[in-house]
C-alpha cells in the first residue's frame, strides 16, 4: 500500500525517469544474454579455466588405480567440466573396461606400487591405443631405469604423485594435444552418443577409434540408430536388415544378432544402449 500511495502521489516526471531507468536495465540484461561466450567461461571445481579449443571436445579421461589408492582427489583436480572423467580400478579385465569408454588418455596411479606398471603400460598401449600418463611415489620417478622402462613399455609421460594440480592439467593438456583427433560425422551419418555410423563408408567409430562390424551387425545397428529411444519391432528389422517376412524367420536369429551387436557396441558413459522390448523388437537407448 505505502509503494502505491507513493507513485499515486510521484509527479509525471518522476514517472518517467523511473520507467527509462527500467528500460536501460532490460536492454543491459538482454545484451549481457547474446554476449557470445569467451573461452574463459567453462571452469572445473577448482575454479581453472578450460583450455582454449578443449571446450567443445568432450574427451575423456580415464584414472586407473588400485583399491587402495583412490582417485577422488586426482578427479577433483581434473575437473569434470573440461573431460569426461572415467574412474576404473586395476583389474584383470580393466583393458576390457578401457577399451569400451575409448579414453583418449589413461592416467596410471601407480603410487602404491601395487601393480606391474610396466605390463599395464603394454597392454594398454597395445590393445587400447590411448595416450598414457603415469603417477608414481618420488622415489620411483627419480629412479632413471624404472622411468626409462615405464616410457619404452608405452607410457607418454611420467611424473611424481605429488604434482601439484595446475601442473597436472598441463601435463593433461600436452598429451590431449598428441591424442588422434575424434572424427566428426561424416555427411551421411548416424550420431547416438560416442558411435557414429558412417553410412557411405559402411563403417563404425565408437569413442572416435573405428571398430569393425560385420555387414549384418552393421545393418542392424543402422536401423536402430535411425529411431534412437525408439521401439522398432522385430518385423521392421527382420524387413529392413533381412529383407524376408517375419513369418519365414525363427525369432532366435534375430537374438544372436542382437547379442554380438551388443558385444561389439561395449559399454562406456557414452556409449548407447540395447533394450530388449518383450515379445515386440529391441530400442537403442541413447545416454542424454
Amino acid at each position: 500500500m505505502l509503494g502505491a500511495s507513493a507513485s499515486c502521489g510521484a509527479g509525471p516526471n518522476v514517472i518517467f525517469a523511473f520507467a527509462i531507468q527500467r528500460m536501460h536495465r532490460h536492454r543491459q540484461h538482454e545484451a549481457a544474454d547474446e554476449r557470445p561466450p569467451t573461452e574463459l567461461d567453462v571452469t572445473n571445481p577448482a575454479g581453472s579455466t578450460t583450455p582454449a579449443g578443449l571446450a567443445d571436445k568432450r574427451r575423456v579421461v580415464a584414472f586407473a588405480h588400485s583399491r587402495r589408492s583412490p582417485a577422488t582427489d586426482l578427479i577433483a583436480s581434473v575437473g569434470s567440466t573440461t573431460y569426461d572423467v572415467v574412474d576404473v580400478v586395476v583389474s584383470k579385465r580393466l583393458v576390457d573396461e578401457l577399451a569400451g569408454h575409448a579414453p583418449d588418455i589413461v592416467v596410471i596411479d601407480d603410487s602404491h606400487a601395487d601393480f606391474d606398471a610396466l605390463r599395464l603400460c603394454r597392454d594398454i598401449r597395445r590393445s587400447v591405443g590411448s595416450r598414457i600418463l603415469v603417477l608414481a611415489g618420488d622415489d620411483l620417478v627419480a629412479d632413471e631405469q624404472w622411468t626409462v622402462g615405464v616410457i619404452e613399455a608405452g607410457a607418454d609421460d611420467v611424473v611424481s604423485r605429488s604434482i601439484s594440480e595446475s601442473l597436472l592439467r598441463t601435463h593433461l593438456l600436452a598429451l590431449m594435444r598428441l591424442a588422434p583427433e575424434r572424427p566428426g560425422p561424416a555427411d551421411n551419418s548416424v550420431v547416438v552418443g560416442d558411435v557414429v555410423v558412417d553410412v557411405d563408408g559402411y563403417t563404425v567409430f565408437i569413442g572416435g577409434l573405428p571398430v569393425r562390424f560385420p555387414r549384418l551387425q552393421f545393418k542392424l545397428l543402422l536401423a536402430l540408430a535411425r529411431r534412437p529411444n525408439k521401439v522398432v519391432s522385430f518385423g521392421q528389422l527382420l524387413d529392413e536388415v533381412w529383407g524376408i517376412e517375419p513369418r519365414s524367420v525363427h525369432p532366435r536369429r534375430v537374438r544372436v544378432a542382437i547379442s554380438l551387436l551388443r558385444r561389439l557396441l561395449g559399454e562406456g558413459t557414452r556409449r548407447p544402449r540395447l533394450e530388449t522390448v518383450s515379445r515386440v523388437g529391441y530400442r537403442l537407448i541413447v545416454p542424454t
